[in-house]
């Protein structure tokens, strides 16, 4: 499942210096899958919007929410999460001016940047060098001055214009994962109205302010039984359940495996299961 995926053959905006071999937004894993591959001979560029570890090999993984990772063409991949779905948004990108510039603003290759305030940002490189491929003729300077831009965003840590009011109403949802919330409060924080919160946050985000607020709970739901090994009752209250049957069958909904599973490290046991949705 994902909101665009592209694989372009042959490459757009292709010159000597730059090409965009593939990208997606927002595409989902399946629990479990992690990607551990040889040099892609191109640029990858990823962003992690929840749960997942990335480096450079098996051995050199490291937590990835939120963050970006830059891989360079000659450089081993891994990334994913052994234990939950997970997310993320990338593109493929060929040719020498990424290199350049990446020197040039001094960002580090291969290794996970810091992705606060690049979150929406990243999404709208994708989707803008997307549309821009859909044109009998791409100009590669169009790809490098969108790339550009979001470049020299993450070099200066600059958050994105829009980022405001959706990090209001995300840092809402994230402080009241136990207590009942509705969509007026959400909107009353983030400083607009319901209507516009929600077109804003679908636009960005691909889903809606609910949606994310249960996404939040099962996620957090998962570490608190998973690393502090709260009992499952404990962990249902808080997340905002008072009643653990309806928190089981939503956990169990999302992750695929049971609260009791996660809590003892037994997902696979649930293999069979059916995905979460």
């Amino acid at each position: 499942m994902y909101e665009l995926r592209q694989i372009y053959s042959p490459p757009v905006f292709a010159s000597e210096s730059l090409a965009v071999n593939a990208l997606g937004a927002r595409e989902w894993m399946r629990r479990g899958h992690m990607v551990i591959r040889p040099p892609a001979g191109d640029w990858l560029l990823m962003f992690f919007h929840g749960e997942a570890l990335a480096g450079v090999s098996s051995e050199k993984l490291q937590p990835a929410a939120g963050k970006l990772m830059i891989w360079r063409p000659d450089t081993p991949q891994a990334y994913g999460s052994p234990y939950a779905r997970w997310l993320h948004s990338w593109v493929h990108v060929g040719g020498g001016w990424v290199g350049r510039r990446l020197r040039q603003l001094e960002l580090a290759t291969d290794t996970l940047h810091d992705g606060a305030g690049q979150e929406i940002a990243f999404s709208k490189l994708l989707h803008e060098l997307y549309a821009e491929a859909r044109y009998a003729e791409t100009r590669p300077e169009m790809a490098s001055a969108l790339l550009d831009i979001f470049l020299m965003r993450l070099a200066r840590r600059q958050p994105d214009p829009v980022r405001e009011e959706l990090q209001r109403a995300r840092h809402y949802l994230e402080q009241h994962l136990a207590d009942r919330v509705i969509l007026a409060d959400v909107a009353r924080a983030a400083g607009l109205s319901v209507s516009q919160l929600c077109a804003v946050f679908k636009e960005t985000y691909g889903t809606s302010p609910m949606r994310s607020l249960h996404a939040l709970r099962m996620t957090q739901a998962a570490f608190l039984l998973r690393t502090r090994k709260l009992r499952v009752g404990e962990a249902a209250r808080a997340v905002g359940f008072p009643d653990v049957y309806h928190f089981s069958k939503a956990f169990k909904g999302y992750h695929g495996y049971s609260p009791s599973q996660c809590r003892t490290g037994d997902e696979q046991a649930s293999a069979s299961s059916p995905t979460a949705r």
